[in-house]
């Protein structure tokens, strides 16, 4: 609760006016942003979109609200995976297409979730007398336990993301810097990841000038 009145007063400064105290994703998973130079729909395509997290949502409006990518034609389409790194990991695929002149389309096509950094450390706490956490070295061939634990687990959190396509990775939440290492050393070739630890608040942002 401190934290969210620190948030609407910071935000009530920035905008002039008191934002909305709760986000909701619409129920079309639809939204028009009208920016001074394009108008971009974002979507998300999701079954029940109005079942679709609300920190998820922000992030993609925060996202949309970056700008389009560079795209050569309307035929063309731009992939950014987009991860949120915190209690849980999230992968989303966005795609980002031209529509017309100066109409552009930010899709959420689909996306994963699974624990975190800090639950996957929890979840192997059986392990006696072994502190992972202490030094968090990753090597891709480990050699002892502590490095075993820290290594397997910054590999599963990577593991999910593939180029597809894909030429930026763009990273989120309280873990983005620990991810990014993770991905620098196990998955990382010619995709570049970017931290951006701040998207849902940008979002936020973005959709608390429009409401």
């Amino acid at each position: 609760e401190e934290v969210e009145k620190k948030v609407i007063q910071i935000l009530t400064t920035i905008i002039g006016k008191t934002p909305p105290k709760k986000l909701l994703t619409p129920y079309t998973g639809s939204l028009t942003l009208n920016l001074n130079y394009a108008e971009i729909e974002v979507r998300c395509s999701y079954d029940d979109p109005k079942a679709f997290g609300a920190d998820r949502w922000a992030a993609l409006v925060g996202l949309a609200a970056l700008g389009p990518p560079p795209v050569k034609s309307e035929k063309d389409g731009y992939q950014i995976t987009l991860v949120s790194s915190g209690t849980a990991t999230v992968v989303d695929h966005i795609t980002w297409k031209i529509m017309k002149d100066k109409t552009w389309k930010c899709e959420l096509t689909d996306g994963m979730i699974y624990p975190g950094f800090e639950k996957m450390y929890s979840a192997i706490s059986f392990v006696k007398n072994i502190n992972p956490k202490k030094n968090r070295n990753i090597k891709f061939n480990p050699r002892n336990t502590n490095d075993a634990i820290n290594s397997g687990i910054a590999k599963c959190q990577v593991s999910t993301v593939s180029n597809r396509n894909s030429n930026i990775v763009l990273v989120h939440g309280g873990c983005s810097k620990e991810w990014i290492r993770a991905f620098s050393l196990f998955k990382a070739k010619d995709v570049k990841a970017i931290e951006r630890p701040w998207l849902v608040f940008e979002g936020i942002h973005t959709l608390s000038t429009i409401i």
